[in-house]
């Protein structure tokens, strides 16, 4: 028998769980009868450590069902004769060259081709070969054909991708199982420098596993200085702060991560959009890190794109640019009504939207009061939604004004609060109300008695409530009684089916209540930092305003969302709009595969991002050739197993010359001797039930 997955056989150390059980006593050794125990609290029998063991028929079945599900893991197979492969063998070579952002580095690109040049030369007549280049997906650089030549590295060209292992792994099954033929072999060749940070956890996860009874064997060509000390400088974080910019640098070694040389000297220059560069120096130490700040940078209040650049010759040379968004635009006004602007609510809505707060509601926002009393409604069109804290104090003017507000496409949050008790049915939802209510204590009212209600459930697949955590930590004292919400989704409940958080669609737009309070005496939700992320969530919600983030990495994706989903369009630094396959433009998924600064239009306005290669890219460190003989062994053993368990299951004949799968046997058993275990445990579980009888009175 051999295993395709021998590292499952650490799960064997959980036999050691029902030895360990089966030791424990879980019976009083002792019992003494009572003249009466109707009156006595019920108490916990005392667990003893038993010296011997008990049951082993059960711990038997226990030990059994574990050792076998650890062996489904390893996926046992049993060899019986190999699978022949007849005379008329098709072999192919699949040459998979990298190409992400690493392989930039000086000299790489050429070792490759020497090496893809080295493989060709050893490619029989009779046999054909096709030519990939791999980053985070698979492509063709020449047609699967025979005596195929270099010519096709000539159209490789280093991107600015990370290279993603996993996906090629996957790309090149479904190439392989294009054929349907048992026949088919396989010479897969790898060139690459094989950084240690792009490599996956397991070497598993670089197995190939095609669907179609072919054989395959794997070949590594490594491009790396294992041994070098060259030095490779990039820039790791850019942050600005007034008008100065605080570049954080780091410094990695090729081959010898340990390297104790000399300090490095390199300049670095930062500019914002069109201006002038502004230039600075820095000193690093090998493997090391350095902050350099340069001060008199010009902003506007805009999004500023601020360039970044390391002035040095190192291996790399893609890391030593930098694109920063720097968004000093004037806040969009929020308006909230209030009728008092001093009041503990007011206070916690103008310090969460706050000008100095600028990615914390992914739009940037600023509160502007209003008193409600003197607020003059024919200004509402100014504003994309509208924050009331106590929808008690809008009056019935008001509530028209903001209706046809809604109705014609706006959005309001509205909150609870103390004028709620004063009217009979809720202004702008039209909603019954009962009264205000609080959690009793022997039928008196009152707030300070520690008693609440709790988050009963979350609809979580709202936008505003999507991924959201820490509802449990969450206590309601007070809340207003809604009667009827026919007319409205309700979107989290407190405990007894009462409604806490209600959204209602008027005409365009949208009414978003909260039968709570914004401030911390009827509840504790401002104060914990679920508000801050559910009120960024709300702010991005109502207005239709995009989340998007004004940095990114090279191979990000882009999801527009709401109204931008099919009305978005991106465009790359060389001024070319962003088109997708498969017309995923109108599901709003846009890849951004270059550096520098992508543009984003959007139904909600224009954005600015930044684009950089990723920071794993710049660390040059391989893995080494003994990881990765251990890589095509394992690709070996895999392939081997997989080529004779596909074999036998295409095979019309019925005889067992081939490879036996004893997985699927061993669940069985497993799954009978889990029954068994269950029938076990629940008669051994009734037998040492005891009820404590009072003896006689005497």
């Amino acid at each position: 028998m051999q295993l395709l997955s021998p590292l499952f056989l650490l799960g064997l150390l959980l036999l050691a769980i029902p030895f360990w059980l089966h030791k424990l006593k879980t019976e009083t050794p002792e019992r003494k009868t009572f003249a009466s125990s109707m009156f006595l609290k019920a108490s916990d029998d005392p667990v003893h450590v038993r010296s011997k063991l008990r049951y082993l028929f059960l711990m038997a079945m226990r030990l059994l069902f574990l050792l076998l599900l650890a062996l489904v893991f390893t996926q046992p197979f049993w060899p019986r004769e190999s699978a022949p492969l007849s005379a008329d063998v098709s072999n192919f070579h699949l040459i998979l060259v990298d190409s992400s952002a690493s392989m930039g580095a000086t000299g790489k690109t050429d070792k490759a081709r020497d090496m893809v040049e080295d493989i060709l030369s050893e490619v029989a007549a009779d046999e054909a070969a096709q030519l990939f280049s791999i980053d985070q997906s698979l492509h063709q650089l020449s047609e699967m054909q025979t005596n195929l030549t270099p010519a096709g590295f000539d159209d490789l060209t280093v991107s600015s991708l990370p290279l993603n292992y996993d996906a090629v792994a996957r790309a090149v099954e479904s190439l392989m199982s294009i054929e349907e033929e048992a026949n088919h072999h396989y010479q897969i060749h790898v060139v690459s420098d094989f950084q240690q940070t792009s490599m996956p956890s397991r070497f598993a996860d670089l197995v190939p596993e095609p669907t179609s009874a072919v054989s395959y064997e794997l070949s590594t060509y490594s491009v790396a200085s294992i041994n070098s000390n060259n030095i490779n400088l990039a820039i790791d974080q850019v942050t600005v702060l007034g008008q100065e910019v605080r570049i954080s640098v780091r410094s990695h070694v090729e081959g010898n991560p340990n390297n104790t040389g000399d300090p490095i000297e390199f300049g670095v220059r930062a500019k914002v959009g069109q201006s002038e560069w502004l230039t600075g120096e820095g000193l690093i130490e090998p493997s090391g890190r350095t902050t350099v700040v340069i001060d008199g940078l010009v902003l506007e209040p805009i999004q500023n794109q601020l360039q970044v650049e390391l002035l040095v010759e190192d291996q790399l040379a893609i890391d030593n640019q930098f694109y920063h968004i720097e968004d000093r635009a004037t806040p969009e006004p929020l308006l909230l009504l209030t009728d008092n602007p001093v009041g503990s609510s007011a206070l916690y809505i103008s310090a969460l939207f706050a000008e100095q707060v600028s990615e914390s509601t992914g739009r940037n926002y600023v509160a502007k009061p209003e008193i409600i009393a003197e607020f003059d409604a024919r200004t509402l069109d100014r504003y994309s939604w509208v924050l009331i804290d106590d929808i008690g104090s809008v009056g019935p003017a008001l509530s028209e004004d903001l209706v046809d507000y809604i109705t014609d496409g706006g959005a309001v949050f509205a909150a609870s609060g103390n004028n709620v008790g004063l009217v009979e049915t809720l202004a702008i939802a039209d909603l019954p109300i009962a009264s205000q209510e609080t959690e009793t204590v022997l039928g008196e009212q009152s707030l300070n008695a520690n008693r609440f209600k709790a988050i009963a459930s979350v609809d979580q697949g709202h936008a505003v409530l999507n991924e959201l955590t820490g509802w449990g930590d969450l206590r309601f004292e007070k809340w207003l009684s809604i009667t009827d919400t026919a007319d409205a989704d309700v979107l989290i409940e407190l405990e007894g089916s009462t409604p806490l958080f209600i959204e209602k669609v008027i005409g365009r737009g949208k009414l978003m209540l909260l039968t709570s309070s914004l401030d911390n005496q009827w509840n504790n939700l401002p104060v914990k930092p679920l508000f801050v992320a559910m009120m960024r969530n709300v702010a991005q919600y109502l207005s239709g305003a995009e989340l998007i983030e004004p940095q990114a990495l090279a191979g990000d994706t882009l999801n527009f969302q709401g109204n931008s989903a099919g009305a978005g369009q991106l465009i790359n630094p060389d001024g070319d709009a962003v088109l997708a396959l498969g017309d995923s433009l109108q599901s709003g998924r846009l890849r951004m595969n270059e550096t520098g600064f992508y543009q984003a239009y959007t139904a909600s306005g224009e954005y600015w991002i930044g684009v950089n290669v990723h920071p794993n890219e710049s660390e040059l460190l391989a893995v080494t050739n003994d990881s990765l003989a251990e890589w095509e062994q394992l690709a070996t053993r895999a392939a081997g197993a997989q080529t004779a368990i596909s074999t036998n299951v295409r095979s019309t004949q019925n005889d067992d010359n081939y490879y036996t799968k004893l997985w699927f046997w061993l669940l069985l058993i497993a799954a009978a001797a889990l029954l068994i275990e269950t029938l076990l445990a629940n008669r051994y579980l009734s037998s040492n039930v005891r009820v404590i009888q009072s003896g006689p009175v005497r």
